[in-house]
């Protein structure tokens, strides 16, 4: 019996291909998010195939102006880049109508039950809907995406509001075509068209990356971690003051080091007080490979997500840092985000308010009770063991899919009948 074959749609980028096509530095939770939902899917069974455009607005100048087909196997799952102009921004401009005919030859080459839209663009749109005119069923897979609004266009805003209109306007007419919905939040669900198949996946950690169950151990000094974005909507200017709060209580501050990761260009502020004597430490990692991250979060004992809960991007950006955290074992400290609300003070501790001075009180309440708070990052684990392995995961992405792809029914496939099963997927 022939596996279900899944079309993956998204701006997924190997290295091979960023060093060849000089692309910027790669959106690494989002190739992390797509590789775990793939290989959980895979786990349960189905044959995917990830498919990405080969080219970005930021691309840089080489030597090959024009960059062909290249295929690859990452953790077992099959990799096609489209071919591309290698020009910057005029690339991706051609990636617009390049990109659906070339995509359009691939699916007539190939036998595929279904697809799934990770990323938004407008050569997306035109892919959706000859996916929809070959009769295959599409799932959108949302988040990342911000409600446009007039304070994107304010000076110094963190949003790129035209980039955010036209993710947004794209996105609502993916999902408009879909079948199906795939969130990370129930927040989600408030903004995207209603009476669809949605399912909910919140955690998904890959079977390589559970690594050893170290129950935390909170000695002092205690280890806390902060992992980036550096912005606003992230809560770092939460973070920054409470280590001002932290370095004005000597007696509190040296119970804890400070560790940060996930940028090369940390705010001045952070740069600053990592710089100057006190405590806590406060130790700037920079940009850091999987194993050395692996390797700082083993050593962690706390770890924080400040994204603001009414912010922004409140609704479309949930921190899938959090999950991973949870996972470690790691004692989550946490503001209402995403659905981690309802793991709170079983599984994470949540901030009852958005500010410096109530983190600095947890870090306190933490200190004083270290075995109240051990407990609860081992229920952490537990939790995450049961809900977030590919096992569990892979489970509810077919029961998922079956229904949003509606496999025990028969549908047209235009041109795809004549493919074989084999031409890609072996």
């Amino acid at each position: 019996m022939n596996k279900k074959q899944i079309l993956y749609l998204s701006y997924f980028y190997p290295m091979d291909v960023v060093r060849s096509r000089k692309l910027p530095t790669r959106n690494i939770a989002g190739n992390n998010r797509i590789k775990r939902i793939t290989g959980a899917l895979a786990s349960a069974g189905w044959g995917v195939h990830i498919v990405t455009p080969g080219i970005c607005a930021k691309c840089g100048f080489s030597a090959q102006l024009l960059h062909g087909t290249y295929t690859t196997r990452e953790d077992g799952i099959d990799v096609t880049v489209a071919p591309a102009v290698g020009v910057p921004l005029l690339g991706a401009l051609l990636e617009i109508l390049l990109f659906p005919l070339w995509l359009l030859q691939f699916v007539y080459r190939n036998r595929f039950d279904g697809a799934v839209f990770y990323n938004y663009s407008l050569s997306f749109v035109l892919v959706a809907v000859i996916l929809r005119m070959f009769g295959i069923p599409i799932v959108a897979e949302v988040e990342d995406i911000a409600v446009p609004s007039l304070s994107d266009w304010r000076p110094g805003a963190e949003t790129r509001p035209v980039q955010q209109l036209v993710m947004w306007f794209c996105m609502r007419i993916i999902t408009g075509l879909s079948t199906g919905l795939l969130v990370p939040s129930q927040r989600f669900l408030r903004s995207l068209p209603v009476g669809k198949t949605s399912l909910v996946v919140s955690g998904c950690i890959a079977d390589s990356e559970w690594g050893e169950e170290r129950p935390v151990q909170l000695r002092e000094p205690i280890r806390v971690l902060f992992v980036g974005g550096y912005e606003i909507e992230h809560g770092v200017d939460v973070f920054v003051d409470a280590l001002k709060l932290l370095r004005s209580e000597p007696s509190l501050g040296s119970k804890f080091v400070v560790d940060c990761c996930g940028t090369r260009n940390y705010p001045s502020a952070l740069q600053s007080l990592s710089q100057a004597e006190g405590q806590p430490a406060i130790r700037l990692h920079g940009l850091l490979s999987d194993e050395e991250y692996r390797n700082l979060l083993a050593e962690t004992s706390v770890a924080l997500v400040l994204q603001k809960g009414k912010g922004r991007h409140a609704y479309f950006k949930s921190p899938s840092k959090a999950y991973e955290f949870l996972a470690a074992g790691k004692l989550v400290v946490s503001t209402d985000v995403g659905d981690l609300a309802s793991l709170g003070g079983s599984h994470l501790i949540l901030m009852q308010h958005e500010s410096a001075e109530e983190l600095v009180r947890i870090l306190g309440e933490i200190a004083e009770d270290p075995q109240k708070y051990e407990a609860i990052a081992l229920a952490a684990r537990t939790f995450s063991l049961r809900e977030a392995t590919y096992a569990a995961v892979g489970s509810k992405l077919t029961a998922f899919l079956t229904q949003a792809f509606n496999l025990d029914h028969s549908r047209r496939r235009g041109p795809q009948e004549n493919a074989k099963p084999g031409d890609v997927h072996r």
